[in-house]
């Protein structure tokens, strides 16, 4: 690189030292990059959150003669560092007139940064004043959009503590792609990771940099779908309408389990699905998963004949080819079908549309089907027929970014109310009342714990689904209403409850909201203690438990197996310094915890916790008595089958609430399967991955706009009004009806409401899961576009 005007170096508070590095992004209006972890280092600051905003570093620009004293940079921006390595973002102010010959960083983006060979300059210990410039190659973007980076040789230094922040530059490209974040350790693997400057305009929207991710156009991208015998035939017609100019993709049989994502992206990304059909095909899962998300998606089918077989209704609509009658004529059709796609899209529709009604018509359960025709016709009827077109997870995510910027208020910690004498800060679990069966013995068991002083902590430990969340609901719930048999009302002062759900939990998050919950002078002598910047957190912590002497409190810690580590430890300083101030402490609030993990406390505190784990599901008659709850108006067809078959499905979920839920709305997305057809898929149920499986057996089956209301509400990550995710949706796919298609997810108990606070949310299960898809369908509709399919040619 032959010009480092824009790097900065960032300076210990008191200048003793070098933190890290940065550089200019914007010459006019003075804004720097790093990483947020550079400034807490810088500020000895516990916390890596908007608390750093206007705080100040000291910063020089080491490449401009003579040499400068350091600059004060203001903290605009922060985008803390997130559970899977992404953010870790700070934007800064720089204070008074930038030297002359600063000039800002000339930034680039790619498709693909595969094999290219970087230089990066930073500061290591030892190195502090002269610094050290190393090089290596490029990798793959991870799943978390970081660019992977790995040393070129064995011998010399490579990326270590004191390059953070640093602007990395592509030898190639002749510009900066990104911002040098992190390194795997041990140091020994020489591997780094990059911050993309595409991630950085997400926090600093203003940022100029080129886009280079665009390239030709492919005018037909179809996907061929075939069973694992049918293979070999398979193949010869994608050669043979690849050389007719058609990009086509074979897809993966159902032996290939770790294909299942990639076989529904392709699905996606594709103008038309090809289903080769044979008696092999029209029995594999595989097949019929990939031509149901076609349709699901409004994306045309293309069914070819290769011998004597049943075509399944619904595919005959589509006038199957017969490559029984000559191959070169098949294929001859085939193409011509393939290049009439837009022109026949409508007379696809209608055909889809008429077999469903047709569908119905011949139902003896015609609700089942009426929601299919419904959303058909209202697809048809909208201003646009485009098949689907994904949405970035970095388009998603930035507007979601710029929503929340814009709302301010969406997720007030707020006091709810103080209708009854249990006062309660937090928003509420689940509003579970409705389905909620048994546990009966862990309810009691759990109220006892409440009242018995030799407890602290209460853990509840299980499986995801199990219904840990529902069961303090319903305990907690009955406590504040005065309807528990063993807690009186008036024995608890109040409830604080925080889930990983909502927002991340924090030491200062707990702290602040049970200032709230204390109210009155307590609320302000600790509010003014938090903010004395030279008191201990050992202090602070021990005040607020000190607080809590005088009556008795519950704070609810939801879904806790986030802030563990790979050994169950916190791994959150502060946290763990709060817990162990709250574990000293003489009180007699208790901190009750739901977590699939169990918590490691430390050996002199154990004697203070009580667990409770929870390893099976419902009774067998409680879980039949939910699945007729779940399908109250015979819709699904689980009321009308026999007895022994229910009873095999709750032995095959182990009476887990939430895998009960999620069947029942498969059945509802596919109006055509029935529960001994899912029931025989085996895979659906291998012990210990089950409700993962339903979730993504679900998710699979939604249609498009289920789809984008589902993705929001997971890059969303908390519960939200439904307002916003109109508002985060509506640059993108304007014509859809975000309240239908929310209530109609709700309906089949994909979507939960906290109807207390017209809040609606993903089980955490499911939002885990679509938003690691989402990475996923991100990194192919990138491979997509760097091979020849940009978004003009291939989403039409």
């Amino acid at each position: 690189m032959t010009d480092n005007t824009h790097q900065i170096r960032v300076y210990h508070h008191d200048q003793s030292k070098v933190v890290g590095s940065g550089f200019l992004v914007d010459k006019s209006s003075q804004i720097l990059v790093t990483c947020a972890h550079v400034i807490t280092t810088a500020l000895d600051s516990l916390h890596e959150d908007d608390t750093l905003v206007g705080k100040t570093v000291w910063v020089d620009f080491p490449f401009i003669k003579p040499s400068m004293e350091p600059l004060k940079a203001t903290v605009m921006r922060i985008r803390p560092k997130q559970v899977n390595n992404s953010g870790d973002i700070a934007i800064l102010h720089v204070s008074g007139e930038l030297p002359t010959g600063v000039e800002a960083a000339r930034l680039a983006r790619a498709a693909s940064y595969t094999d290219q060979p970087f230089s990066v300059f930073g500061y290591p210990d030892g190195l502090q004043n002269e610094g050290r410039s190393v090089d290596g190659r490029l990798q793959s973007i991870s799943i978390n959009r970081q660019i992977q980076a790995v040393g070129m040789s064995s011998f010399g230094g490579f990326v270590e503590r004191g390059f953070s922040g640093a602007p990395v530059f592509a030898k190639e490209m002749n510009a900066i792609i990104g911002m040098m974040s992190r390194i795997e350790t041990p140091i020994e693997t020489r591997l780094a990771f990059i911050t993309a400057v595409d991630e950085l305009a997400e926090v600093y929207r203003e940022l100029d940099y080129e886009d280079r991710t665009s390239s030709r156009e492919i005018t037909r991208r179809v996907y061929v779908s075939c069973a694992t015998p049918d293979r070999m035939l398979a193949q010869r017609i994608t050669s043979e309408i690849n050389l007719q100019g058609v990009q086509a993709t074979l897809g993966h049989g159902d032996n290939q389990e770790n294909y299942q994502e990639e076989n529904d992206v392709q699905v996606r990304l594709s103008n038309a699905v090809i289903v080769v059909l044979t008696p092999n095909s029209v029995s594999d899962s595989s097949v019929n998963a990939d031509w149901e998300n076609a349709l699901n998606n409004y994306i045309p089918v293309i069914p070819i004949v290769s011998e004597q077989v049943e075509v399944p209704t619904i595919l005959q609509a589509f006038s199957p080819i017969p490559f029984y009658q000559g191959f070169r004529n098949g294929v001859l059709m085939l193409t011509q079908r393939i290049s009439s796609i837009d022109e026949t899209y409508l007379q696809f529709l209608s055909s889809l549309l008429r077999v469903w009604e047709k569908l119905r018509a011949e139902s003896n359960s015609a609700y089942r089907f009426a929601d299919k025709v419904a959303r058909i016709r209202e697809f048809i009827g909208s201003s646009t027929t485009n098949r689907y077109s994904p949405i970035d997870i970095m388009a998603l995510q930035n507007n979601i970014d710029r929503f929340l910027d814009e709302s301010k208020v969406l997720f007030p910690e707020k006091l709810i109310g103080e209708e009854t004498t249990t006062r309660v800060v937090g928003l509420r679990l689940d509003d579970i009342k409705t389905f909620f069966r048994d546990r009966l013995t862990q309810q009691r068991e759990l109220s006892r714990f409440i009242l018995d002083d030799a407890y602290r902590v209460i853990s509840i430990i299980g499986r995801g689904g199990i219904g840990k969340s529902s069961l303090v609901s319903k305990v907690m719930g009955e406590i504040e209403s005065g309807e528990n048999n063993y807690v009186r009302q008036d024995q608890i002062k109040g409830i604080l409850y925080f889930s990983n759900r909502d927002q991340e939990i924090t030491a200062e998050r707990i702290y602040l909201a049970g200032a709230q919950l204390l109210g009155g002078a307590p609320e302000k002598r600790l509010r003014e203690l938090w903010a004395k910047p030279l008191e201990k957190l050992e202090d602070k912590f021990r005040q607020f438990v000190n607080e809590l002497r005088q009556d008795v409190y519950i704070v609810v810690l939801d879904n806790f197996e986030d802030l563990l580590d790979e050994n169950s430890y916190l791994r959150d300083a502060s946290l763990q310094m709060f817990l162990e101030a709250f574990l000293r402490g003489d009180h007699n609030t208790k901190l009750i915890i739901t977590t699939r993990e169990q918590v490691r406390l430390p050996e002199t505190f154990m004697r203070y916790e009580r667990r409770m784990i929870i390893v099976d599901g419902l009774p067998q008659q409680d879980a039949l008595s939910m699945l007729s709850d779940l399908d109250i108006n015979g819709d699904y067809g689980i009321r009308e089958e026999n007895h022994e078959t229910l009873v095999e499905l709750v032995e095959k979920v182990h009476g887990v609430p939430r895998a009960l839920q999620v069947i029942t709305s498969i059945l509802a997305e596919s109006p055509l399967l029935s529960l001994h057809d899912l029931l025989s898929q085996e895979t659906l149920f291998m012990q210990d991955q089950f409700i993962e499986n339903l979730v993504r057996e679900n998710y699979r089956r939604m249609d498009t706009n289920s789809r984008h209301v589902m993705n929001v509400l997971a890059v969303f990550g908390s519960p939200v009004p439904a307002a916003a995710i109109g508002s985060v949706l509506r640059p993108f796919v304007p014509n859809l009806d975000v309240e239908r298609t929310l209530k109609r997810l709700i309906m089949t108990h994909v979507v939960s409401v906290n109807r207390a606070d017209k809040l609606v949310y993903l089980h955490p299960i499911d939002r885990d899961y679509i938003y690691e898809y989402l990475n996923y369908e991100y990194q192919k509709l990138i491979q997509t576009r760097s091979s020849g399919g940009d978004e003009s040619g291939v989403f039409t």
